[in-house]
């Protein structure tokens, strides 16, 4: 599939970067190199491969070292990772406190509507229950009557804030 594309390419121009030129794309000259002589590969010598060893020596050490868990080294792990346990328990635990209060408020609201609606229609029930009619004779069945001319007071206010009765 590239070596069509490519041919596709070179007969109708080539692409460079996200741009389209319409070129003709130029043949690539092959040039034949010289076979080279083949060469002994230089054996190293001794100097360079003690070098090396010691290279390699250095560096196994040093991974070691780098890698070696000392006393210290875990203590302080542990002390962070104990560290790191409590606060997410702590977390854990007042996230816990704040839903179940969330949830009590949730109920409590709830009882609160319900109440409400019961009260409203223990007002209603009172309100249908009796008319000012059925109030006035049953009143008058029970021996009351309306006051005399005589028994009715007037008061005039002359403070309009409040006013005292004997």
């Amino acid at each position: 599939m590239a070596g069509r594309e490519e041919n596709q390419y070179r007969q109708h121009g080539y692409i460079e970067g996200n741009t389209v030129r319409m070129q003709a794309v130029p043949k690539r000259r092959e040039v034949e190199q010289p076979p080279r002589p083949q060469e002994k590969p230089k054996e190293p010598s001794r100097e360079e491969l003690a070098r090396e060893k010691a290279r390699k020596s250095a560096a196994r050490r040093n991974s070691r070292r780098a890698l070696a868990l000392d006393a210290p080294y875990t203590v302080f792990l542990a002390l962070a990772t104990a560290v790191c346990c409590i606060f997410c328990a702590a977390y854990v635990h007042l996230k816990a406190g704040i839903t179940t209060q969330l949830s009590e408020i949730a109920s409590l609201e709830t009882q609160i509507s319900e109440l409400k609606e019961e009260n409203a229609a223990a007002q209603k029930l009172l309100q249908t229950s009796m008319t000012l009619e059925e109030i006035r004779t049953r009143a008058s069945e029970l021996g009351m009557v309306y006051p005399s001319a005589d028994q009715v007071y007037y008061y005039t206010v002359e403070n309009s804030d409040f006013m005292t009765t004997y």
